[in-house]
């Protein structure tokens, strides 16, 4: 029986003055976004084209991504170290100023409240760069209680990334050859058309790539501009983070594949936990967990056939006609010829090529459970 959805799947965003813009919301405006999201109470561009032609650039170019909500949480101060140590289960004693690492951030129970890339920025300084949640006002939360001598705020610092098999040249040409030094999971300090600019060599979306952190909004729109015309030798395109892309390299969307009902173990990030640290928010639970094994796994989902359209929300998954999960992220891999996605389904049905069905608005769709990733990343310890 077909049930597709009588309404339209596209309506309009409303700008609205309680939800913040970034220094380069007119720029993007300007130069074509067609549509926003809100992430992190901050307008983020979510397309200039559509998403299989900013997935082709992506892949064989390089792309400028203004990921405005990408927020940076600043907790600086004597006891700044102690205080990240006590948010993550992560190890991060060894961590140098201009290193980041990926981390979790984990409630008392073992939940995942956030999964930032956190930035050594100087001795007494780190910025946790955030996923969509409350992270500012949980870090708060729990210095409430610690007290430990820390200013925990948002350091009004904007993101953009520049992804792509070409952002190595590209970035050479705005910073100098320095950029080539910087290694992967690091940071450095670089003046990009007369404005200084904290760059990682991080980013979403499986490929190589750079993080620019702009700390004086008021040159936004002036970067903004100068490194599309300095993009246009190298065919610097303009897109929003590739859905696609990271569903192949199995990276996960917190609030997506991951949320407070989630933890570590599950979705087969156990190499983040360092369990012998003196003390961190859910030892006790994720010890546990540990010990016992997770009850559930992150696998990925592939289904045949054409496009699968109006992915606005988790499908059931089914197992020999029994309801056993949800599809959290989907989408079309031109790559693959297939639809590809992620779910976190019970270790009895978390085996290889079971045989899966999707109910979607217009139908079952048949499936397969497969691992990850679906299409690999260069692998380096971070």
């Amino acid at each position: 029986m077909v049930m597709t959805e009588e309404l339209p799947l596209s309506t309009t965003l409303p700008f609205q003055a309680r939800i913040r813009k970034s220094p380069f919301f007119n720029a993007v405006r300007r130069h074509g976004c067609h549509s926003f999201g809100v992430y992190n109470r901050t307008y983020i561009s979510m397309g200039f084209h559509d998403p299989e032609t900013e997935y082709h650039d992506l892949l064989s170019n390089v792309v400028l991504w203004p990921v405005a909500g990408e927020r940076q949480i600043e907790i600086k101060g004597p006891q700044a170290l102690a205080f990240v140590q006590l948010l993550t289960p992560r190890d991060l004693s060894r961590c140098q100023v201009g290193q980041c690492k990926y981390v979790l951030i984990t409630a008392d129970d073992g939940g995942i409240v956030n999964d930032p890339v956190c930035l050594r920025i100087a001795q007494d300084t780190f910025w946790l760069s955030a996923a969509d949640s409350d992270l500012l006002l949980y870090a708060r939360g729990v210095n409430a209680l610690a007290k430990m001598d820390v200013q925990i705020r948002d350091a009004d610092v904007c993101a953009l990334q520049i992804q792509g098999p070409n952002s190595l040249s590209f970035m050479r040409s705005l910073a100098g050859d320095a950029i080539e030094e910087l290694r992967y999971y690091h940071l450095g300090e670089f003046n990009i058309a007369g404005t200084d600019l904290i760059v990682s060599r991080t980013g979403w979306s499986s490929e190589w790539g750079y993080e620019l952190y702009l700390r004086d909004p008021a040159r936004g729109d002036h970067l903004f501009e100068h490194l599309l015309a300095a993009g246009e030798p190298f065919g610097l395109k303009l897109g929003a983070v590739s859905q696609i892309r990271r569903i192949e390299g199995g990276m996960l969307s917190y609030g997506a594949d991951m949320d407070l009902g989630t933890n570590p173990y599950e979705v087969g990030l156990g190499r983040l936990m360092d369990l012998d640290k003196p003390h961190f928010i859910g030892k006790e639970a994720l010890t546990h967990i540990a010990a016992q094994g997770p009850k559930r796994m992150l696998r990925g989902v592939s289904f045949e056939g054409g496009r699968l359209a109006g992915f606005i929300e988790p499908w059931t998954l089914r197992v020999a006609g029994e309801a056993v999960s949800q599809v959290t992220s989907l989408a079309y891999s031109p790559r693959l010829g297939r639809n590809i996605g992620l779910t976190i389904v019970a270790n009895a049905h978390a085996q290889a090529d079971t045989a899966v069905e999707l109910m979607t608005p217009d139908g079952p769709r048949q499936g397969r459970i497969t691992g990850l990733p679906f299409i690999g990343r260069k692998t380096v310890k971070r």
